[in-house]
């Protein structure tokens, strides 16, 4: 009998962390879908880097500003800078373009695949699969 709880206690976690991974891809689609729709460009800059867990999860923060706001954004980038963990520096002044929602700029994606000194639209516009 108590076998049989634990059992049915292990299912409703699952069915829990089941339901959280699909709100939050609905969510980061939705997010992601209206930056895509109605984006504007910035330029964005490195201000961390960090490997997490024992998977090795590569975190990278960036900053970037809009109308004088500073918003930030933490992704598992796809491509990786593994000198930027062991010399954080090294990567801290590289830039890259942003898109970010007009009508929520805390919304952004980033295109790590390019570094940048000036804003590219026809760039941007070219290679919107490449941010993430």
């Amino acid at each position: 009998m108590i076998s049989l709880l634990k059992s049915k206690k292990y299912i409703h976690i699952g069915i829990i962390i089941i339901l959280i991974i699909i709100f939050d891809n609905y969510i980061n689609s939705r997010n992601e879908e209206n930056i895509l729709n109605n984006y504007d460009i910035t330029i964005g800059q490195i201000v961390d880097y960090s490997i997490s867990g024992d998977a090795d999860n590569r975190i990278l923060v960036y900053n970037y500003v809009v109308e004088k706001k500073v918003y930030s954004r933490k992704i598992s980038p796809s491509k990786y800078y593994d000198n930027c963990y062991y010399d954080k520096q090294k990567c801290f002044d590289k830039k890259f373009h942003v898109i970010y929602s007009k009508k929520y700029p805390e919304y952004s994606l980033i295109d790590i695949s390019k570094e940048i000194n000036i804003i590219d639209s026809n760039y941007v516009k070219n290679n919107l699969e490449r941010f993430e």
